[in-house]
């Protein structure tokens, strides 16, 4: 069993890290005012490519490996071989 299957939390986290990031956005965008959003943008533009990297690591490895584990143990009939 690969890394990335075993449940070790991390599409929990990354959903999480989506929920912080949904407040960090609207907080950012709603509650600042528009003189300190210039000066937030390289640590926001930071964060958000940080967390969705996370994310899309997270499920995207997991669902591979998960499609990979599946089609290598599945026996093959001697039709589905050939074609």
């Amino acid at each position: 069993m690969s890394f990335w299957t075993k449940r070790t939390g991390k599409r929990e986290l990354s959903v999480g890290l989506v929920i912080f990031w949904i407040w960090m956005t609207h907080h950012l965008f709603t509650a600042t005012p528009v003189e300190n959003v210039a000066a937030y943008m390289p640590l926001y533009s930071t964060a958000t490519m940080v967390i969705w990297g996370f994310t899309l690591a997270a499920f995207g490895m997991d669902a591979a490996s998960k499609q990979l584990g599946l089609r290598l143990s599945r026996p093959q009939k001697p039709e589905e071989v050939l074609g």
